[in-house]
């Protein structure tokens, strides 16, 4: 309990230096950016941890307590933090690497409430993003110049005393011309190669096209994905 109020009166005070009203904190997700001066807990319970940063930060926070103790964490485990100037979406981040089971634990925004809870249950539901990738996967031509033929030069040299010339009165430079060049990939084999690197590192098992249920596609220059969200997180980042 002295924990919890020696981090709720330093916060608290914080707070009012820096002049953010708690009305200020409650713009949903804009929350998660504010950047709390000090935060101080000492072997404080993670239930009251929770109920704090609600309180302070002026967020919808619902934790997810029965998925978390069938991961072996519970209201009582005791967390430790003692930061400056970090933002209530990295203290987020630092309550779940206290539990020790960080790889198991997740938190996410769905319609403006913050939900912690294990990725196993955060991946029993898929969602849709499009991400562009024109840019990806455009075509960057390759210019072959011509060659120097080192050897045509030495023995032109050697021949004619620094004539500078070959001794057969070609040209020092070759034009190499394509026939080393691989055949360029065709937009659509770009394309596959792309999705074919999404699937095969990403979670293999989840991809329909390895038997789950998870599908990605093309149209229009952009990836269309329908999966679960640390899917779309490994693609494309955090999802708020």
């Amino acid at each position: 309990m002295i924990g919890r109020w020696i981090g709720m009166i330093v916060i608290a005070a914080g707070l009012a230096l820096a002049g953010i009203s708690r009305g200020a904190t409650s713009q949903g997700r804009g929350g998660l950016s504010i950047i709390l001066p000090e935060l101080r807990f000492e072997q404080t319970p993670m239930g009251e941890v929770y109920d704090f940063l609600r309180d302070v930060a002026g967020i919808n926070l619902h934790v997810n307590w029965r998925a978390l103790e069938e991961a072996g964490v519970s209201r009582d485990m005791p967390v430790n933090i003692h930061l400056n100037g970090v933002s209530v979406r990295k203290v987020l981040d630092l309550i779940l690497a206290e539990s020790g089971s960080a790889d198991r634990l997740t938190w996410y925004v769905d319609d403006g409430v913050v939900e912690v809870t294990t990725r196993e249950v955060a991946d029993r539901r898929t969602m849709m993003r499009v991400y562009p990738i024109d840019d990806l996967i455009m075509e960057i031509l390759d210019f072959v110049g011509p060659a120097l033929d080192l050897s045509s030069a030495t023995q032109g040299g050697s021949r004619s005393g620094g004539g500078g010339g070959s001794a057969s009165g070609g040209s020092l430079l070759k034009d190499t011309g394509n026939e080393d060049r691989d055949q360029p990939l065709t937009k659509a084999q770009r394309v596959q190669a792309l999705i074919d690197l999404i699937t095969q590192t990403i979670q293999p098992d989840i991809w329909r096209v390895n038997g789950g249920t998870a599908t990605i596609t093309y149209l229009n220059g952009s990836l269309i994905v329908n999966a679960p969200r640390s899917v779309q997180e490994a693609i494309g980042g955090p999802v708020d």
